[in-house]
């Protein structure tokens, strides 16, 4: 196999990594379903869900990085945000 230049390789690796992500995330949220846990959705569903999961990940972990120089609010407050936003708050 070719060895690809470092930016490319790098590419590659996060596209890989964020597919395992996205097919665990599915995977969970069918389990979550079949044992009740989550209500019922048809697959359609779960994999939109699965991919707002992804996406809501990869901006916490930017909001950890703070690229604004803010610092991280602490759990709790992200906890708080996300449930306000949900309407479980």
């Amino acid at each position: 196999m070719a060895r690809l230049p470092g930016r490319e390789a790098l590419q590659v690796a996060v596209n890989s990594f964020s597919f395992n992500m996205l097919c665990s995330h599915r995977r969970r949220i069918r389990e979550s379903v079949e044992r009740g846990e989550l209500r019922p959705m048809d697959e359609a569903e779960q994999r939109a869900l699965a991919h707002f999961l992804l996406g809501a990940r990869q901006h916490l972990l930017l909001m950890l990085e703070s690229p604004e120089g803010a610092p991280y609010p602490g759990d709790d407050a992200v906890i708080a945000a996300y449930l306000k936003l949900v309407g479980r708050a």
